[in-house]
C-alpha cells in the first residue's frame, strides 16, 4: 500500500525544492527524488473511510462574515453619523464585520495651563490608576470581567511634557485622558459600562499607587545611563525650553525621578475630582454594533459630569531665533551610541508646505524600505544599525520638528555625523528625483488606504477629526495635494524650513571625549 507525501530535496545547485512523491510504508527515497538527497521523509499510515473519520465531528460556531467596505474618505464620511451630547461629540460608523467585532475610542479633555502647571506627573499616572480598580472591583476582578466578556479595554493619556522622542515627536498633549474598547457586537454595551465604572467610581488603591511609583522610578533610573534616553531628553529641553511651572516643561531624568518620588496619591485624586469631566470630549465607534443601544449606554455612564475648571488646549509654539549647537553625552561601557539632531520651526499641518515636507522626509529618511539616509549610512557604508529622519507637524500649535536619529558603534560617530549632514545638504540643494517622488507618492497613498482598513485606526482618526472640527474630507484633500506634489515644491520647502546650521546635535555613547568637535 502506498501513501502520498511531500518530499523536500536539493538539486545539485543547492536550491531547495519540493515535490510530491510516493514512498513505501517502510520509507526510503523513490524515483521522484532524483538526487537521492531526500531528507524529512515521513510515513503516513493509510486510513479507512473518510466518513468514518469525520462521523463524530461537530464544527464550532459559524463566524459572521463581513461586508466589502470601501475605505475611501468619501465613503467613510457618507457612512458616519455625528451626534452631540452635553459636551461630547460622538461619531458612529456601523458596518458588518467578520466575527461581529467593533472598536470604540474615547478622549476626555480637561484642565488648562494654569491648573496643570506642576502637575504633569500626577496627570500622567491618572489613567493607569483609574484602571487599577473601582470601589466594587479590584484590578483582578476587573480583568476577569473583561476576559469573561471577551472585551479588551485600555487607557492612555499623558502629562504633556515636551519630551522629544527618538523619532522626534513632540511628546504627549497635556490634559487628555483616552480609553479604547474592542469587543464583539453582543458585548459592546456591557463593555461600555466597565469604563463607565472605572471613570465614575474609581478606588485609587494606595498599594497600586506605590507599586506604580516604584516601577516608574526603576524604569527612569535605568534610563540615566541610556544614550537614547539622555539624548532625547536633552534635545527636548533644547528645543522646548518651557519653565518648570509649565505643563510643557521637559525635566532631566534625575528631576523626573525626584518628581515621581515626591508624588502623592492625593495629587492624583485632586486632578480627578477637580478637573476631569465630560465637558469636552469625543467618542467614536466603528464596526458591528447597534447605534441606539451604544449611545444610550454612553449617555448613562457619562451624564451630569461637570467640572468648574475650564478646559483650554495647551499647545506648543516653535522656539524662535535658534542657533545650532553640538554636545557629547558620555555613557561609559555602552555598546551602542546614538546620533540625534533636531530643530523646531513654526508650522501647523494645515499650512501649505506641510505636505511637501512630510513626503520629502519620507524620501530623505522616513521610508521603511529605502531612503537617502538609510541607503548611504546603513546600506552603502555600514555605519549604522538603523537611521531615520522625522518631520512632526502638529494639528494645533506651531511647534513643528525635524530630527535625524541613528544608532551606531561609538567609533563610527564622526563618520555617521558627516554622512548625515552631507545627505541632508545634498537633499536641500538638489531636491528629490522624479522617480523618488513617484515612488514616495505611491507608498504614502497606499499606506493611507491600508491604514483605513482597520476599525481601530478609523476610530482614532474620527476621534481626531471631531476634536479638530474636521471630516475625512481633510484626508481626501491631503491625498490630492500629495498627488500634485512636484520635486521643486519639496526642494523649496526643505530649503526654507530645514536649516542644517540650526540643528541641535547630540552624540551619546561611550565616546572618547566630552568635548564636541
Amino acid at each position: 500500500m502506498y501513501a502520498r507525501f511531500l518530499c523536500i530535496y536539493k538539486f545539485h545547485s543547492g536550491q531547495l525544492c519540493s515535490g510530491p512523491n510516493l514512498a513505501r510504508r517502510r520509507g526510503g527515497p523513490q524515483a521522484g527524488c532524483r538526487s537521492g538527497r531526500c531528507f524529512g521523509v515521513s510515513t503516513i499510515p493509510a486510513v479507512g473511510s473518510i466518513a468514518d473519520v469525520v462521523k463524530d465531528y461537530r464544527g464550532g460556531d459559524a463566524i459572521a462574515s463581513g461586508e466589502a467596505f470601501d475605505p475611501s474618505p468619501e465613503n467613510i464620511d457618507a457612512r458616519t453619523k455625528v451626534i452631540e451630547y452635553e459636551g461630547l461629540k460622538i461619531a458612529l460608523l456601523p458596518k458588518k464585520n467578520r466575527g461581529s467585532r467593533v472598536s470604540m475610542a474615547m478622549t476626555l479633555h480637561y484642565g488648562n495651563e494654569e491648573w496643570l502647571g506642576g502637575k504633569t506627573v500626577a496627570a500622567g499616572i491618572l489613567g493607569p490608576m483609574l484602571m487599577a480598580g473601582t470601589k466594587t472591583m479590584d484590578r483582578q476582578v476587573l480583568q476577569e470581567r473583561m476576559d469573561a466578556m471577551g472585551v479588551s479595554i485600555s487607557s492612555g493619556g499623558g502629562g504633556g511634557r515636551g519630551r522629544c522622542s527618538r523619532g522626534g515627536g513632540g511628546g504627549s498633549r497635556a490634559g487628555q485622558l483616552s480609553f479604547s474598547i474592542d469587543a464583539k457586537r453582543e458585548n459592546l454595551v456591557k463593555g461600555i459600562y466597565l469604563p463607565g465604572d472605572v471613570l465614575r467610581d474609581p478606588a485609587f488603591p494606595e498599594d497600586e499607587f506605590e507599586q506604580m511609583k516604584l516601577r516608574t522610578v526603576s524604569r527612569m533610573t535605568s534610563m540615566q545611563t541610556d544614550p537614547a534616553a539622555l539624548a532625547g531628553d536633552k534635545l527636548g529641553r533644547a528645543i522646548s525650553p518651557y519653565p518648570s511651572s509649565d505643563p510643557r516643561f521637559v525635566p532631566a531624568t534625575a528631576e523626573s525621578i525626584e518628581m515621581v518620588e515626591q508624588l502623592t496619591l492625593e495629587q492624583v485624586i485632586g486632578i480627578y475630582k477637580e478637573q476631569l469631566s465630560t465637558s469636552i470630549g469625543e467618542i467614536s465607534i466603528v464596526g458591528d454594533f447597534d447605534p441606539d443601544e451604544a449611545v444610550t449606554a454612553i449617555k448613562e455612564i457619562l451624564k451630569d459630569w461637570k467640572s468648574d475648571v475650564p478646559f483650554r488646549s495647551i499647545d506648543r509654539e516653535a522656539l524662535q531665533n535658534v542657533t545650532g549647537s553640538k554636545e557629547n553625552i558620555v555613557t561609559p561601557e555602552k555598546a551602542n551610541a546614538v546620533f540625534l539632531a533636531g530643530l523646531t520651526f513654526a508650522m501647523t499641518e494645515t499650512d501649505e508646505p506641510a505636505t511637501a515636507l512630510q513626503i520629502g522626509n519620507f524620501i530623505l529618511g522616513g521610508g521603511t524600505l529605502s531612503s537617502r539616509l538609510g541607503d548611504r549610512i546603513r546600506q552603502k557604508e555600514g555605519l549604522s544599525y538603523g537611521v531615520t529622519s522625522s518631520v512632526s507637524i502638529p494639528s494645533r500649535g506651531h511647534d513643528a520638528r525635524f530630527t535625524i536619529n541613528a544608532i551606531t558603534n561609538p567609533g563610527n560617530m564622526d563618520a555617521v555625523e558627516k554622512a548625515a549632514f552631507e545627505e541632508l545638504k545634498r537633499f536641500i540643494t538638489d531636491g528629490p528625483t522624479e522617480k523618488e517622488l513617484v515612488d514616495a507618492q505611491k507608498a504614502y497613498l497606499e499606506a493611507q488606504k491600508v491604514g483605513r482598513t482597520g476599525d481601530s485606526a478609523i476610530a482614532g482618526q474620527l476621534l481626531s477629526n471631531l476634536h479638530l472640527g474636521r471630516t475625512f474630507q481633510f484626508t481626501a484633500e491631503r491625498e490630492r495635494q500629495v498627488k500634485a506634489l512636484t520635486t521643486a515644491a519639496i526642494k523649496d520647502a526643505f530649503k526654507k524650513y530645514i536649516d542644517p546650521e540650526k540643528l541641535t546635535v547630540l552624540r551619546a555613547g561611550d565616546l572618547k571625549t566630552t568635548d564636541a568637535k
